[in-house]
């Protein structure tokens, strides 16, 4: 683990302590188990002392002069975003009664751990469902839509078997069965990677179609950068498609430290991924936030103790192309509120700190965390809570300055 560590990119200093202790176990733990224990011993390793002073962003300073840069912009809705019943942003945090803080008072976010599909391109995140619906009928298999998608937000092997087990459709026997009945055996891990090394190639043909920004990217990103935070990313994509994604964003904006599930050990649900991007922006997981669109997104966000804003009309599970959404918002909004709140379920079983609907009201839920973590609160003082009802936990975020229900200008 210290060889990978110490390839890790450097600006002069070096990686925050808590790595390098975690590094120091390593000949006992294996990686993953090193990174989570870091994640976890953060608090008491990584805060203290005159270092991790030195590592704050300047937004720290902007707080005490109570303003924010001048080039920050305001960040445009979608037209389907004004069609709502619903407020656009929820909470399980009750910001009314909070408990009593322990960290730092000085120390605000200083990065943004952001996915790809479904949060900052391709609405409804049909760029890998596509590309498995045609995989699985290139070998003879069909499958449906909801098949191809139901794994979504994992390492794209990993999803690829998860598909296998699946048994979701009423009108068709699993997976699985149907794979039996066309080649005589049940597939298994060796099945699955001769079909993945067709996948690379299908996916990479298919991304260009598929990788329009969302709205409210551009502004979004402009406005992190102008914060003085940092940017990285996790995704079920590998490096190729990554790199391609990363491209197109520098066109709009910046990624500051780009990741991807071929660089880890173990892809989503698990924390190595956005480990790894903090670890090489040299950023501890309190003062970081992730969002992202599964409860893929949710889960590693939670596992690696940062703290985690979930997306809900961009998602894979409303599944709504850009135009279909400003469809139903003109024609059926009674249908579009159904999605949105099957959607919202979804990551109510994770319990994210904060659900929203789209990148483009992500802006002030950051400010809010900003606050929050200048406040001396972290994500481990909002922990889930062993609920059968966890919808009833998030309520109507109310963020000063910002109207639960913007009027269209």
């Amino acid at each position: 683990m210290l060889n990978i560590l110490n390839s890790l990119p450097r600006s002069g200093s070096s990686l925050p302590s808590f790595l390098l202790r975690a590094a120091a176990t390593s000949n006992h733990f294996p990686f993953t188990q090193c990174l989570r224990d870091a994640a976890h011993k953060q608090p008491s390793l990584a805060l203290q002392g005159h270092k991790f002073r030195q590592m704050r962003s300047f937004s720290t300073d902007l707080v005490r002069s109570n303003k924010f840069p001048d080039e920050i912009v305001n960040v445009p809705w979608p037209e389907f975003a004004y069609v709502r019943k619903t407020p656009p942003i929820m909470s399980r945090i009750d910001l009314a009664n909070l408990p009593s803080p322990s960290g730092p008072l000085d120390t605000g976010v200083l990065g943004v751990i952001l996915d790809w599909a479904g949060t900052l391109v391709d609405y409804g995140v049909f760029s890998p469902q596509v590309v498995y619906y045609n995989l699985f009928e290139k070998f003879g298999v069909p499958i449906t839509m909801d098949e191809a998608k139901a794994p979504m937000g994992k390492h794209k092997l990993r999803h690829l078997r998860d598909i296998f087990e699946l048994d979701i459709e009423p009108d068709l026997h699993p997976v699985r069965e149907r794979w039996k009945e066309k080649y005589g055996v049940y597939p298994d891990d060796k099945t699955a990677e001769e079909m993945f090394e067709h996948f690379p190639r299908m996916q990479l043909a298919c991304l260009e179609e598929y990788s329009t920004p969302i709205v409210g990217v551009a502004e979004t990103l402009h406005n992190i950068d102008k914060m003085g935070w940092k940017t990285t990313t996790t995704t079920g994509f590998l490096t190729g498609m990554s790199i391609f994604l990363t491209q197109i964003a520098d066109k709009i904006g910046k990624i500051d430290f780009p990741c991807d599930a071929q660089q880890v050990p173990y892809g989503r649900p698990m924390p190595e991924m956005p480990l790894l991007g903090l670890a090489r922006a040299k950023i501890p997981p309190s003062y970081a936030v992730k969002v992202g669109d599964t409860q893929g997104d949710d889960q590693e966000g939670m596992d690696a103790n940062v703290w985690v804003v979930a997306l809900v009309d961009t998602n894979t599970y409303v599944n709504k192309t850009h135009d279909e959404l400003n469809e139903l918002a003109k024609n059926n909004p009674e249908e579009l509120e159904k999605l949105r709140k099957l959607g919202f379920k979804k990551h109510t079983e994770k319990q994210p700190h904060f659900i929203i609907d789209g990148i483009w009201n992500l802006f002030p839920v950051l400010r809010q965390i900003d606050l929050l973590c200048k406040s001396g609160f972290h994500p481990y003082h909002f922990k889930p809570t062993d609920t059968s009802d966890p919808n009833s936990l998030y309520q109507p975020a109310k963020i000063p300055g910002y109207m639960n229900f913007p009027h269209k200008q």
